[in-house]
């Protein structure tokens, strides 16, 4: 009666009396209590329905509620992955982080109406999830920064996941983007992680965007050898490589140079 009376917008100072009121008494009766009268009222209110048979069937409903989101979360991700796949204009990483965003505004909103359901009033809830984000903003500002390179990195698509890219002087294919960072797998097999900031902030240099490019090689013979005979061994070599792209004539695109006094030849291709 008296959370309906304070629920309902009642005097404070009478709320607050009542309760002080019902505490008291709840204290005399319980000091009086012998052991036995208080294993019976326990055992009495475990199987009473206002009292524990209502909090099982609480937590129950309550356990249920929260498995049966996480389920419709995940179906409705699914079903936002698909949806984005069929954007020709959206990047791997843009689709999956959309995705994401989308299985948290789920469970996010069937919160908020499961805990209205079980009768708790959310509206004090959103005014402390507005404070702590206002005061959250302050100190994380390094993360944020993050994040909104993150974005950045995706909505603009300097590359994709798979990719073999140059950022921040590290040289890799991109395993993984998240809101916060980059992870770049070395030729070596080494995992980079890159924070976005870097990523955005220098140059990015997209190996595997272009399906023809240009390859330089330098090789070295002996001061012996006969540069003539390496040339035209290097050239029919190379013409005949399927790897390298013809020119409109049908010859192969590549060329070289022979330094003799270093011995060695210069190739691109």
């Amino acid at each position: 009666m008296v959370s309906s009376l304070e629920a309902k917008g009642g005097d404070a100072a009478l709320i607050a009396s009542l309760r002080i009121y019902r505490s008291a008494i709840a204290l005399e009766e319980t000091a009086t209590l012998e052991r036995e009268e208080i294993v019976s009222n326990v055992l009495n209110w475990l199987v009473s329905p206002e009292g524990g048979i209502q909090l099982a069937l609480r937590v129950a409903v309550t356990l249920g509620s929260l498995l049966g989101l996480l389920i419709v979360a995940k179906i409705v991700r699914a079903w936002a992955r698909r949806t984005f796949d069929r954007v020709p204009n959206l990047s791997k990483l843009l689709r999956g982080f959309l995705a994401m965003v989308v299985y948290w505004l789920v469970i996010a909103v069937g919160l908020m109406v499961m805990l209205a359901a079980l009768g708790v009033n959310i509206t004090p809830l959103f005014a402390l999830v507005g404070g702590a984000s206002f005061i959250a903003a302050f100190a994380l500002q390094d993360t944020l920064g993050n994040l909104a390179a993150g974005l950045m990195v995706m909505v603009k698509r300097p590359f994709d996941e798979g990719d073999y890219v140059t950022v921040a002087g590290v040289g890799g294919t991109v395993q993984k983007v998240s809101v916060v960072s980059t992870t770049v797998t070395t030729p070596d097999n080494q995992v980079i992680v890159i924070p976005n900031p870097k990523v955005w902030g220098d140059v990015i240099i997209n190996t595997t965007a272009s399906e023809t490019r240009r390859v330089d090689f330098v090789l070295g013979i002996g001061y012996d050898d006969s540069i003539k005979l390496a040339q035209e061994t290097l050239e029919q070599v190379i013409g005949n490589h399927p790897r390298v792209a013809p020119t409109r004539s049908g010859q192969s695109r590549s060329s070289i140079t022979a330094i003799a006094g270093a011995g060695t030849f210069a190739m691109a291709r």
